[in-house]
C-alpha cells in the first residue's frame, strides 16, 4: 500500500505541474494518456552520451510520449563540449520535419543560428536542464533553478570552513559555455565570497581593536613615573603638546611604534580580501576577495576532472572544500580523492546529480553531499510542453523541476528516493 501511494503521489505531482500552467487538455490521464491527440514528432537532444542523468531524462520523455501519443526521438551529443554535435542533431531534426525540439544547449550563442532556422520552419523549441541566454530563443525552460542550486551548495560549503584565513576551495565545473554550469558556479561564489569577506573583515576589526588596546596600555605604562606623577590622567605627551611645542614630541601623539593602527598585514583588507596584504599595491595571490583556489573546466570528461583535481590537491594543501557541478566532474573529483587516499575528514566534497557511483561515494564518505535534480521530470514535462507548443497552446515560460541537498542524514528518506528512482514509482 505504501509503495502504491508513493507512485500515485509522484504521478500526481507531474500532472499538477502541467495543470498549474493550464496545459492539460484533459484530466491527468492514466496509462492511456490523451488518446485523441494527433501524433507529433518531437526530438529530444541531451548534452552528453553515457550519463545516467540523461538516461533518466529519456525515461521521462518516453513516459510522456507514451501517454500523449507522440513520436519521440532521443539523442545526445558526445559530450557537453561537443557543440558541433548538437548543431548536427538539430539539423537532423529540422530536416526530418520535427514538430518540436527539446534541447539542453551546450552553448547558447553557438546554437542561435540553428535555433532560428528551426523556428523559421515552424518548429517549437523547449529548453531543458540548461537555458538559453536569450530566452526568446525558446518557448519554455524546464529544469533546475541552477543559480539557486549553486547558492544552496555555497551555503553548506560555508559551514565547512574551519580556518577561514587559510582554507581554500576548489571548483571543478563541466563547461564554460553551458548556462547550467555558469549558474551553478555563479550561485556558489555569490554565497561563499561575501561570507569569506565578512569573516575576514571581522578578523581584521578584532585585530585593530586588540592593537589599540595594547597601544594604550603601553602608552599609559610608559608615561607613569615611579613617584606616581600624572597617575590620574594620560602620560606626558599624550592629550596635549609638551611645553613650547606646537605638536606632539617625536614618537608621541599616538600609540608607540607599530601600534598606530592594526598590526602588520591588517591595515586594510586582510590577505585575499579585495585588497593586498601588508599594504602592497597589487592584488594578493589567488582569487580576489574569495577563498577560491581555482575554477577548473573538465569539459564533461571524468578523466580530465580527475587529473585536474589531483594536480590541484598536490599543489595546494590548503584546499579543504571541493565543489563539482555535474555528474562527470563529481565522479572525477571522487576518483582523484580515493586514489590519493585522502582521509574523509580532511576534505568536504559537494557534488551534483545522483549517478549510482556518486551515491556509493556518498555512502563511503568520499562525498559529503550531493545536489540532486529531477531529470525524469525534465524529460516528461519537456516533451509534454513541446507537444502543447506545437499545437499553438501557451505554456509556462519557466518550470522549476526542483533540486535537493542530500547527505547520509536524509539519503534513505522517501522524498529523496522519489528523486533518485522516479521511474520505480511511476510504473
Amino acid at each position: 500500500m505504501k509503495e502504491r501511494e508513493s507512485k500515485l503521489r509522484i504521478k500526481s505531482m507531474l500532472c499538477c505541474l502541467a495543470m498549474l500552467s493550464g496545459l492539460m487538455t484533459t484530466a491527468c490521464a492514466s496509462q492511456g494518456g490523451n488518446a485523441g491527440a494527433s501524433e507529433k514528432k518531437i526530438y529530444v537532444i541531451g548534452q552528453t552520451e553515457g550519463m545516467q542523468f540523461w538516461d533518466n531524462v529519456k525515461l521521462g520523455a518516453e513516459q510522456a510520449a507514451e501517454e500523449f501519443h507522440y513520436d519521440m526521438h532521443f539523442s545526445c551529443s558526445k559530450s557537453v563540449s561537443d557543440i558541433e554535435g548538437q548543431i548536427k542533431l538539430m539539423e537532423e531534426a529540422i530536416s526530418s520535419h520535427a514538430d518540436a525540439i527539446v534541447i539542453a544547449p551546450n552553448n547558447s550563442d553557438a546554437l542561435a543560428d540553428t535555433v532560428k532556422k528551426a523556428k523559421d520552419a515552424g518548429i517549437a523549441v523547449v529548453a531543458i536542464d540548461a537555458d538559453f541566454n536569450d530566452m526568446s530563443m525558446r518557448s519554455s525552460y524546464v529544469g533546475t533553478n541552477n543559480l539557486t542550486s549553486g547558492k544552496i551548495a555555497g551555503r553548506h560549503a560555508t559551514e565547512a570552513f574551519e580556518d577561514i584565513q587559510n582554507d581554500k576551495v576548489l571548483i571543478v565545473t563541466h563547461s564554460e559555455t553551458a548556462a547550467s554550469a555558469q549558474q551553478r558556479v555563479g550561485g556558489f561564489q555569490s554565497v561563499v565570497g561575501p561570507y569569506y569577506g565578512s569573516q575576514m573583515q571581522a578578523i581584521a576589526m578584532a585585530a585593530r581593536e586588540d592593537a589599540m588596546k595594547q597601544a594604550m596600555a603601553q602608552a599609559q605604562a610608559g608615561g607613569n613615573n615611579e613617584n606616581g606623577e600624572n597617575a590620574g590622567g594620560p602620560p606626558e605627551g599624550i592629550g596635549g603638546p609638551p611645553d613650547g611645542a606646537g605638536g606632539p614630541p617625536d614618537g608621541a601623539g599616538g600609540p608607540p611604534d607599530g601600534a598606530g593602527g592594526p598590526p602588520e598585514g591588517v591595515g586594510g583588507a586582510p590577505e585575499g580580501v579585495g585588497g593586498s596584504p601588508s599594504g602592497e599595491g597589487g592584488a594578493p595571490e589567488g582569487a580576489q576577495g574569495s577563498p577560491i583556489a581555482a575554477v577548473l573546466n573538465c569539459g564533461g570528461d571524468v578523466n580530465i576532472a580527475k587529473a585536474q583535481t589531483m594536480e590541484q590537491l598536490k599543489q595546494n594543501p590548503d584546499i579543504k572544500i571541493v565543489y563539482a557541478t555535474n555528474e562527470t566532474s563529481t565522479l572525477g573529483v571522487c576518483q582523484a580523492i580515493q586514489e590519493m587516499e585522502y582521509d574523509p575528514d580532511e576534505l568536504t566534497v559537494i557534488g551534483f546529480n545522483s549517478n549510482e557511483a556518486e551515491i556509493q561515494y556518498l555512502r563511503n564518505g568520499v562525498l559529503d553531499a550531493l545536489i540532486i535534480q529531477h531529470p525524469y521530470n525534465m524529460g516528461y514535462l519537456g516533451v509534454h510542453y513541446a507537444g502543447q507548443v506545437s499545437r499553438g497552446s501557451s505554456v509556462s515560460a519557466l518550470e522549476d523541476t526542483g533540486s535537493m541537498y542530500v547527505t547520509m542524514d536524509n539519503l534513505e528518506s522517501e522524498e529523496v528516493q522519489l528523486f533518485l528512482d522516479p521511474a520505480g514509482f511511476t510504473n
